[in-house]
């Protein structure tokens, strides 16, 4: 796939409106949310998948029911939640980033808050500032975190640590103690957010909206590759395989499901080809920075929303730029990789092999 600088002129049209590009995304985040119940039952039993349908059916009834009242209360006709709002969207990718133990009543929190102050507060469809599934994600994620197990069962949640927690309790080393193989993280063999293990699903769906036109892969793709950059210069830093951690981070956490159906938001991203490559790098410096050196072992959550509020402000400094001064926009990207990897590679200096596990401590790390 060939990725051009090259901006579109103002009189261009996309191929697809945005009744079906939405349609399409409903597709795709259902195909998901299906996937991830089937997973539950394979794993687990079926009281796993009767959970995970349970949490998609409270998520879009908060959704629909708050999207209702606010078309009520401005007088709009209720299928405008439909038509115009896209009421459905929203909820199933906000219970796509939940680990299967988040409580009913948690979930309904969640659901509210990203539908109300994640997308209505700011005028609706749109207009909203940030991702409103992760507005509510962050929030549940501050105030609930306890709540968000791994397990329906409270003994199984202290005994089952995800990849992310379990990996930065190596110090990113990946030692022994670090127990998940390539093919466990590759075909979801592990707990952690619902959407968090459908790696192999995602990239064929993130393949086809991208040749649908349903969004503009230049972000996914420098997104996903300052990581795999910044992965392999923290490897090399470290002494470990580089090929092992480039693997291990691109399908750790939520970065894929990220990287496809959240950082790609035509609202919340920058609008130029320029900009949207600066972003995708910011993005993936941002993750692998909050994930080798913060308490918080995924930095997909927290990297896409401070990217949100700098939006305007990319948006700001490229605009004007076109297909003109070509070399000056390569050496920006490349300036841009330079400092990312000077940083990753300078912090990952600071990392030190475990001296010693700890036994029966309990860690946990989602989204």
């Amino acid at each position: 796939m060939i990725i051009k600088m090259k901006r579109t002129t103002p009189a261009y049209r996309q191929p697809q409106s945005t009744a079906t590009i939405m349609r399409d995304l409903l597709i795709a985040e259902g195909t998901l949310a299906i996937a991830s119940i089937i997973m539950q039952i394979y794993r687990h039993n079926i009281n796993y998948g009767l959970k995970a349908l349970g949490m998609y059916f409270f998520a879009i009834m908060t959704a629909v029911i708050t999207e209702g009242i606010w078309a009520s209360i401005h007088q709009k006709p209720l299928k405008s939640i439909v038509t115009d709002s896209f009421c459905l969207n929203t909820p199933i990718i906000f219970t796509l980033t939940l680990p299967i133990g988040t409580p009913y009543y948690v979930v309904v929190i969640g659901a509210f808050i990203a539908t109300f102050f994640g997308k209505l507060v700011y005028g609706g469809f749109g207009q909203n500032i940030f991702n409103p599934a992760l507005v509510g994600r962050v929030v549940v994620h501050l105030s609930f975190a306890s709540k968000l197990t791994n397990s329906l069962s409270f003994v199984d949640a202290t005994t089952s640590p995800t990849p992310a927690t379990a990996l930065a309790k190596t110090n990113w080393f990946g030692t022994s103690a670090f127990h998940y193989s390539l093919s466990d993280l590759l075909f979801g063999m592990h707990d952690g957010a619902l959407g968090e293990g459908l790696i192999i699903l995602l990239v064929i769906i993130g393949i086809i909206l991208a040749l649908r036109h349903v969004y503009d892969p230049r972000i996914t793709i420098s997104y996903l590759g300052s990581v795999a950059l910044f992965a392999l210069v923290s490897a090399l830093v470290l002494g470990i395989h580089p090929c092992v951690n480039i693997a291990r981070h691109l399908m750790l956490g939520g970065l894929m499901l990220g990287a496809i159906l959240m950082a790609t938001d035509p609202v919340t991203s920058p609008s130029s080809p320029l900009g949207k490559i600066i972003y995708g790098i910011s993005l993936g410096f941002l993750t692998m920075l909050i994930r080798l050196k913060a308490n918080y072992p995924e930095g997909v959550l927290f990297s896409i929303l401070i990217m949100n509020m700098l939006t305007p402000w990319i948006d700001t400094l490229i605009l004007g730029r076109t297909n003109q001064h070509l070399k000056k926009q390569l050496i920006i990207v490349l300036v841009a990789l330079c400092v990312g990897t000077g940083i990753i590679g300078g912090v990952s200096t600071t990392l030190e092999p475990p001296k010693q596990s700890k036994v029966g401590e309990i860690y946990e790390a989602h989204y």
